[in-house]
This record gives structure tokens, sequence and C-alpha cells, in this order.
């Protein structure tokens, strides 16, 4: 199988939600540098990349200039109504995260946890923000 028919079969065979929750494969749309996601139903799952090459400063603009341009899709896609990171990131920077918005609801089950992160070794948590909540920092056309 050349690439091509391999990246169709995955996505073929790959459930949104498996492919959205904290890792990033083929038809994760990339937002910037900074921000990628995957809509499973009524939930946007938004994943945080590889930025550590940048300084604090830079990767602060980035995630919020990720944000903004997220809330166009969010806008335009009436079915979104949740906002939605997983990963060990939510875990280790509750407090980035609150100012963004976003709520941190605490560690995922373990029924998830083996499901969509059963390689990963550090605490895995998630967080949430209602797609008013989304809109009304990150829109700044009408709500």
């Amino acid at each position: 199988m050349n690439p091509e028919q391999i990246r169709s079969l995955k996505k073929a065979l790959a459930k949104p939600l498996e492919i959205s929750m904290g890792r990033e494969f083929d038809f994760f749309t990339k937002v910037n540098e900074a921000l990628s996601y995957g809509i499973d139903g009524n939930v946007m799952h938004i994943h945080l990349r590889n930025i550590s090459r940048y300084d604090y400063t830079e990767k602060e603009k980035l995630v919020i200039d990720g944000l903004r341009k997220l809330a166009s899709v969010v806008s335009e896609n009436v079915k979104i109504r949740t906002i939605r990171a997983t990963s060990p990131l939510v875990a280790r920077y509750p407090r980035q995260l609150k100012k963004l918005g976003l709520k941190t609801t605490g560690q995922i089950s373990e029924e998830l946890r083996l499901k969509y992160f059963k390689e990963e070794t550090l605490p895995v948590h998630e967080a949430i923000m209602t797609r008013e909540e989304f809109l009304a920092i990150y829109s700044s056309g009408p709500k």
C-alpha cells in the first residue's frame, strides 16, 4: 500500500474520538504552530502541538492566536457545544488553562485512560469550556 492508501484506510477505520483525544493524526486539523483540533459530534477536542522551541511569550501569543482562529470554526459549526482538552499538559498546567477560560475537571476515568492513553505514564486530566464561554472570550465578531 502506498502512503495515501494507508491514510485513507486509517480515516475509514478510526473513530473521530479516538483520533482527537490527545494524539495528533493525519486528519487532525492544524490551526497554527501551537494548536490543532478534532471534532467528535458536538465536542471540539483541542490539542497543543509541540512548541517547546518557542519562548514563553511566543508560546502564549501562538496559543491565543490559535484559540481566536478556533472561535471562527466554533461560530460556523453550531453543533459544537463543548470545547475540551485532554492530556498530561492539562494536569501539569491547570492555572494556565484557567487563565484561558477552561475549567479543569480532574483526572480522566480509568476506562478512558486505557482506551486512549494506554502508553501515557503521566497523569491525564481534562479541561472543558462551553461554546458560549469560548465565543465570549475568543470571538471578535457577533456571538
